[in-house]
């Protein structure tokens, strides 16, 4: 039988085509490596960015003192910590970075006034420049076509009805004299909410009829309180009751 034999010259260009195969799988698996890297790159910097400008965007729109207060001290805490990323503050006739000048800002904020806060963003998408709008004391609400003012927003119609809505139902002349002075200083404090006092279907109409139903209640004698609230939620009517001895 006779050995077939190969020629060594026809073995070469298959090594180097083997050879070039090699290196164009190299260069391809290099580059997959390289793209996933960078859009994972781009994935994180993305998060990063939406992080950051999350921290401050929570402000975003209508806040009140309070709310404005906090912004800016998170703005000075990161102009401080962040020489690269410092946020642009336009605020009380003021354009700054300076952390000094931002609490200068700061001090100018009126308590009772609204404020409309606003954003601006740089080329990769990470907020620049934070613009804040002194409203004063009313809010125009545009969708609604209304006025609200800072004390009876939703959040502060708790705090207004609960100073006498832990006084409703049966109660002790001890607990209702607390509540008679709530009343008093509610109607001498909020002249648009108004509360009417009823006692024993008697309508107390002004404060020395309080006062003086006030200083006539006995700490152990019970009462039983009833309110009554208007269109918007507020109590606006309470009535007292005196319960019979037996």
């Amino acid at each position: 039988m006779k050995n077939k034999s190969v020629d060594i010259n026809e073995q070469k260009p298959r090594k180097w085509l083997l050879f070039i195969f090699i290196i164009i799988a190299v260069i391809a698996g290099g580059f997959l490596v390289y793209k996933t890297v960078d859009i994972v790159r781009n994935q994180t910097s993305k998060k990063s960015i939406e992080s950051y400008n999350a921290y401050f965007e929570k402000f975003k729109g209508t806040q009140g003192a309070s709310s404005t207060v906090t912004l800016l001290d998170r703005v000075i805490d990161n102009n401080k910590k962040n020489e690269n990323l410092k946020i642009e503050v336009v605020c009380a006739n003021i354009i700054s970075t300076n952390p000094d000048s931002i609490l200068e800002m700061k001090a100018s904020i009126v308590r009772k006034h609204y404020y409309e806060i606003s954003f601006d963003y740089n080329d990769n998408k990470r907020i620049k420049r934070i613009t804040i709008n002194d409203l004063g004391e009313k809010v125009v609400i545009n969708d609604e076509d209304k006025v609200v003012d800072d004390f009876f927003g939703e959040v502060n119609k708790k705090n207004f009805n609960s100073l006498f809505e832990m006084t409703s139902g049966l109660k002790n002349g001890f607990f209702v004299k607390g509540l008679v002075d709530n009343i008093i200083n509610s109607n001498q404090k909020y002249s648009e909410k108004q509360i009417v006092l009823t006692v024993d279907n008697q309508e107390l109409k002004t404060v020395d009829e309080m006062k003086e139903f006030r200083n006539g209640i006995n700490d152990w004698t019970e009462y039983d309180v009833t309110l009554t609230y208007d269109d918007e939620g507020y109590v606006c009517d309470i009535a007292i009751e005196t319960i019979e001895q037996e």
